[in-house]
């Protein structure tokens, strides 16, 4: 599978996401945005990452996503 660079990458539509981190797959399918099950990206993608906080442990990751990523929204 090729993988496409970044500055050519174009999402066919911004409410198109995926659940999972591999970057070849939000590539490939070309996602606007993606999440993990987690508070902050595994990988680095041309995708915006969307948090997802699970518990109050999770909380106190909110600044560093917030400060990181400035995601515009947060998944719970």
């Amino acid at each position: 599978m090729s993988t496409l660079h970044a500055e050519k990458f174009k999402p066919t539509s911004l409410k198109k996401g995926w659940c999972g981190a591999k970057k070849d797959y939000h590539e490939q399918f070309k996602v606007s945005w993606f999440y993990n099950w987690q508070p902050a990206a595994a990988v680095r993608s041309p995708s915006t990452f969307v948090p997802m906080i699970k518990s109050e442990k999770d909380i106190a990751h909110l600044k560093k996503v917030r400060r990181e990523r400035k995601a515009g929204a947060l998944l719970g």
